[in-house]
């Protein structure tokens, strides 16, 4: 066990990512993590197999980083001065869940190769179980990878827990990267159980809104700030869903035990490019209406009927869609070599 910390010390916080596929983002990300004014915590990427590169790119740039030139617009202005090469580790999965080596007391970054593509909570898990295996976490933030923040981020969170010692999971407003006047979400949402569908607080109001919180379900799994109890006590993220439910599953385990909070002054801007760039693709279709189906059976069985018949009526509607798609498509290809009778 670690040696107990002084008034003076800082807690540790650990800041997890998982990511896929997208190294432009994670860069991007890492780019504005490390110029935190916050003294003692480290970014742990896991990248879930990724066919990219994103791991040696993301070396890469750790090595010999220049200014990530941010687009015109983007909420942290133009790029800064260039940062000193920045300390690193690299492990595999095993590896890291053991919690490395001494070579990690000093890194910065910890990349870890995952080995496969284990979906949002399986890869998040694997940097879960590096930090609570070096023994020293205190916090540990869930931080997608397609997200800046700013330089006093952390020390927010940080504080805002330090002052609320009730809340085991922390969320932070979601601003809109393109348009940071306007929130996602004021860091989470209420859950109709009825219909297995999230309602996030906030959504499309002003960056400065402050909605009330009391029902406040789950926190939006963009950015989820927990404390070690909170890990070490509801357990880790419940990997059966691959994708989506992840987070309200989490805060449904934990009610009861701890509390929900948003930390006001904590924002987080967020692209929403983590499950790709692609759009409302067959596959995250598929993943989203399972993980319905299976929060529904495991926490609101008495529910199941209902929402199975909600998940079949959108099946409906999107074969519909593709249909008309399909045939409007076959139409348009015939028509060049039509010719007048």
């Amino acid at each position: 066990m670690p040696a107990a910390k002084t008034a003076t010390e800082t807690p540790r916080v650990y800041v997890v990512i998982a990511t896929w596929n997208n190294h432009d983002d994670a860069i991007e990300c890492l780019d504005a993590l490390v110029r935190s004014d916050y003294p003692n915590f480290a970014v742990v990427l896991c990248d879930n197999a990724s066919a990219d590169g994103t791991l040696d790119r993301i070396r890469r740039w750790a090595e010999a980083p220049t200014p990530y030139r941010r687009p015109a617009g983007s909420p942290l202005g133009a790029a800064a001065e260039p940062l000193a090469p920045v300390p690193l580790v690299v492990h595999d999965r095993a590896a890291a869940e053991r919690g490395g080596g001494a070579d990690d007391a000093g890194a910065r970054l910890v990349l870890v190769q995952t080995g496969a593509n284990l979906g949002y909570a399986g890869g998040n898990n694997v940097g879960l179980r590096y930090a609570l295996a070096r023994g020293d976490a205190d916090y540990l933030w869930l931080l997608n990878g397609d997200t800046v923040v700013a330089a006093d981020g952390i020390a927010r969170l940080v504080a805002f827990a330090g002052a609320h010692p009730e809340a085991g999971l922390i969320g932070a407003p979601l601003l809109d990267y393109d348009d940071p006047s306007l929130l996602q979400a004021y860091g989470g949402a209420s859950w109709d159980a009825a219909r297995a569908e999230a309602h996030r607080l906030g959504e499309g109001a002003p960056a400065d809104a402050r909605p009330p919180v009391d029902q406040l379900d789950l926190l939006v799994g963009v950015s989820m700030f927990a404390t070690r109890a909170w890990v070490e006590t509801v357990g880790l993220l419940e990997e059966r869903y691959f994708l989506y439910c992840e987070e309200v599953d989490w805060a449904t385990r934990g009610r009861g035990r701890f509390a929900l909070a948003v930390a006001p002054e904590a924002r987080v801007f967020h692209k929403m490019h983590t499950a790709g760039k692609s759009g409302w693709t067959w596959r995250r279709w598929y993943y989203f209406q399972r993980a319905r189906l299976l929060f529904t059976a495991r926490f609101y069985p008495r529910h199941l009927a209902t929402v199975g018949a909600l998940v079949a009526k959108a099946l409906a509607r999107r074969l519909v869609v593709i249909a008309t798609h399909y045939a409007a498509t076959t139409v348009k290809r015939a028509l060049p070599g039509m010719r007048p009778q």
